[in-house]
C-alpha cells in the first residue's frame, strides 16, 4: 500500500512540474 501511495504521489508532482513548466514556457 505504502509503495502505490509513493507512486501516486509521484503522479501528483509530475503532473505539478508539467503544469509549472507549461505556465513557465507560456510565461
Amino acid at each position: 500500500v505504502r509503495e502505490v501511495r509513493r507512486d501516486i504521489a509521484r503522479l501528483k508532482t509530475v503532473q505539478v512540474q508539467k503544469r509549472n513548466g507549461a505556465a513557465a514556457d507560456k510565461g
